[in-house]
C-alpha cells in the first residue's frame, strides 16, 4: 500500500483465502524485531501470538511486538482482509522505556479471545 518502498516500515493488505488445504494452521511461527498493527477490514481472522490466541473481526485492530512468535489463519469458508502496518525496532531501546510484560504483548481491540 506504499507508494515506495520505505527503510524500515512495511504498510500492506493481505488477503488469507478461505478455510482449505492453503489456509489451514500454519505450522510454524513467525519472529522478527519489529511492531505490528493490524485491521482486519472483511472476515475473521485467527491471530497467535505467543500462547495467546484471539479471533478478529472486520473492524477489529491489534499490535504487538514481532518479536513474540506469531501466526494468522483463516478458519472460515469467507475470505480474509486486512491492512498490516509493521515498524522495524530500533537495535537498541532509544525512548529508556522498559521492556514490555511478555505475557501482556497480545493488544486486541474488539477482539474475542478463544
Amino acid at each position: 500500500l506504499t507508494a515506495r518502498p520505505e527503510r524500515d516500515a512495511e504498510f500492506i493488505e493481505v488477503v488469507y483465502p478461505p478455510a482449505g488445504p492453503a489456509s489451514a494452521r500454519p505450522k510454524d511461527f513467525i519472529q522478527h524485531a519489529s511492531r505490528e498493527y493490524g485491521l482486519v477490514v472483511a472476515g475473521t481472522l485467527t491471530v497467535q501470538v505467543g500462547f495467546d490466541v484471539t479471533t478478529l473481526r472486520a473492524g477489529d485492530s491489534i499490535a504487538f511486538d514481532s518479536v513474540v512468535p506469531h501466526r494468522f489463519w483463516n478458519e472460515t469458508a469467507e475470505e480474509v482482509r486486512a491492512v498490516w502496518f509493521i515498524r522495524d525496532l530500533p537495535k537498541a531501546p532509544a525512548d529508556g522505556l522498559p521492556a514490555q510484560d511478555p505475557h501482556s504483548i497480545l493488544r486486541a481491540h474488539g477482539a474475542v479471545p478463544s
